[in-house]
Order: structure tokens, then sequence, then C-alpha cells
């Protein structure tokens, strides 16, 4: 994930946790991720990865994809979601974002 991506992602992930009302500490809680690890990512610098994308998302009751669509797209906006919901399954490899 670039620079810019983990920006956008440290926005994104504040917005959705102070929207669902928790704290850092509550969320890493949820999320079964340390304290630090969000205090990272929402200050974009750590790059996320995707099984910890996933955890979050579980910990915010959130699909996936409501993380990260969108993200990297030049202002675009959120990509469309296919409509068989391909990529929304959480399944994937460990690796950092791309």
């Amino acid at each position: 994930m670039g620079t810019r991506i983990a920006g956008e992602f440290a926005q994104r992930l504040k917005q959705m946790r102070v929207r669902s009302g928790l704290s850092q500490a509550e969320l890493a809680r949820r999320a079964a991720v340390s304290h630090s690890e969000i205090y990272r990512l929402e200050a974009g610098t750590r790059e996320p990865r995707l099984g910890t994308v996933i955890e979050l998302a579980r910990g915010l009751g959130l699909d996936t994809g409501d993380l990260v669509e969108g993200l990297g797209e030049n202002g675009s906006g959120p990509r469309p979601v296919p409509s068989d919901g391909a990529g929304r399954d959480g399944q994937g490899g460990a690796g950092p974002l791309t």
C-alpha cells in the first residue's frame, strides 16, 4: 500500500471507529489486535495486512469492503462491488494491501 493509500485507510478507519462510538482500545479488543496497532494504522504510519483489515471490519461490524473500497481511486469514490460479491468474502493472502 502506498503512502497515500495508507493515509486514506487511516482516515477511513478513524471515521468508521468514531462513527461506531468506539475508542481505539475498545476496537483493539473487539478486533483482537493491539492498541498500538490501531494507533499506528490511524496515524497512517503502518500499512495494514489483509488479515488485520478483516479483523478490524469484524470489530466494527462492517464488511471488509467498507474499509477498503475506493482507496487510491484518485477521488473517484468507491468502486462498484461485483454483483456476485466477489472479493468481499474475506478470502485472500495475508500480505499488505496494494
